[in-house]
C-alpha cells in the first residue's frame, strides 16, 4: 500500500541505506538521533528518525538527515 508522501521528491536527501549507524546520540519526544557515516565517502552525519503519529516505533520510513 503506497503512502501519500512516497511520491515526494527530496533532491538533497540520500537514501538512509547508504549510511551506517554508529551510535545513538539522543532521543526526544518526536524521535531519535543517530551518529552515522556514509558507506562510500566516510562522511559523518547525524540521522534523525522521526516518529509520525500513525507509525509504530521501529519503522524506518521516517528517517531524515542533517549535516
Amino acid at each position: 500500500m503506497a503512502k501519500q508522501y512516497d511520491s515526494v521528491e527530496c533532491p538533497f536527501c540520500d537514501e538512509v541505506t547508504k549510511y551506517e549507524k554508529l551510535a545513538k546520540i539522543g532521543q526526544g519526544t518526536f524521535g531519535e538521533v543517530f551518529k552515522a557515516k556514509h558507506r562510500k565517502t566516510g562522511q559523518k552525519v547525524a540521522l534523525k528518525k522521526v516518529l509520525m503519529e500513525n507509525e509504530k516505533e521501529g519503522d524506518l520510513n521516517s528517517v531524515g538527515m542533517s549535516f
